[in-house]
């Protein structure tokens, strides 16, 4: 009889005895093993429908074209959750956001970078995943470079160097596997994804070096610390998406495929989807007061 790996009591749920977020170094160690190979079947299983599914899809003359173009069937599921999110958003992380916003520049850049470092072993292995030795070599450059010479990753003395950061996860490898990202989801707290960015989420868990160098505490604090050093960092782009988008939620959504297609990619990411508006467009140059006596006075020659 197989056991299952992971045996779950409903008594225990609330204190998490399970040991599935938070569990010690063996555990952990087995836990990742296991979960390693399960996803790699999952991996190999998704290519295969994925590749399937795009032959039915060019086969049937009767498909809705505007569904394919949102691929939103969850839609009113997601909506809610997204709902909730911005409940919560509004909040808790917000207003720590805007507390931790207070803190110089200079201090806020340090905390970035130290975090950034953390990452670039995850960086570093999916780099060797995709095939690109050049871009894994770069990044491992990177972080001997920045742990030692930038007091373990305070100050990116790589940057200075001309050595660029670059962020890679296991949702971009999947792509450049040929693994489709599925439909768009919105998951508790966590935000917009699809199944194969939630896959990557996992499988970077999984087999990140951190994970088992770092306390469970040291973890905790790592996760908390990136959760409100991105949300400062984009407080003001999501202010102004919400502030000037028709509809929040559609907007999210396809800021979110903008911005995970320009990362696969390795292009320029972008700072904010155009927003359509009754105003002039930016190209276009406002007339004047001036301009207008100036085409009188010559219509009157």
């Amino acid at each position: 009889m197989i056991k299952p790996i992971i045996q779950i009591k409903f008594k225990n749920i609330l204190t998490l005895k399970t040991g599935l977020f938070f569990p010690n170094k063996s555990n952990m160690i087995r836990l990742r093993a296991h979960t390693i190979f399960l996803f790699i079947g999952i991996l190999a299983l998704s290519a295969c429908a994925s590749n399937s599914n795009n032959v039915a899809v060019e086969s049937d003359n009767n498909v809705n074209q505007d569904y394919l173009a949102v691929n939103d069937p969850y839609e009113n599921v997601n909506r809610g959750v997204f709902a909730f999110n911005q409940a919560v958003d509004g909040a808790l992380f917000r207003p720590i956001a805007e507390v931790y916003s207070l803190v110089p520049k200079w201090g806020r850049d340090r905390v970035s970078n130290a975090l950034d470092n953390l990452g670039e072993p995850i960086n570093f292995t999916n780099n060797l995943l995709q095939g690109e030795t050049e871009r894994a070599g770069s990044t491992f450059m990177r972080f001997v470079i920045n742990s030692t010479f930038g007091i373990v990753g305070l100050f990116d003395v790589a940057e200075e160097w001309g050595i660029e950061y670059v962020p890679e996860d296991f949702g971009q490898t999947a792509s450049i596997w040929g693994v489709d990202e599925g439909p768009y989801i919105v998951w508790p707290l966590l935000g917009p994804s699809n199944p194969r960015d939630s896959l990557g989420l996992v499988v970077d868990w999984l087999i990140d070096p951190m994970g088992f160098i770092l306390t469970k505490n040291q973890s905790i604090a790592r996760m908390v610390g990136n959760g409100i050093d991105q949300r400062t960092a984009y407080m003001d782009e999501l202010d102004t998406l919400q502030q000037t988008s028709v509809d929040f939620y559609a907007t999210m959504r396809e800021s979110y495929r903008q911005y995970r297609n320009a990362e696969i990619r390795n292009s320029e990411l972008p700072e904010l989807i155009p927003i359509p508006s009754m105003t002039i467009d930016e190209t276009e140059e406002t007339p004047s007061p001036a301009d207008d006596i100036d085409q009188i006075a010559t219509s009157g020659n």
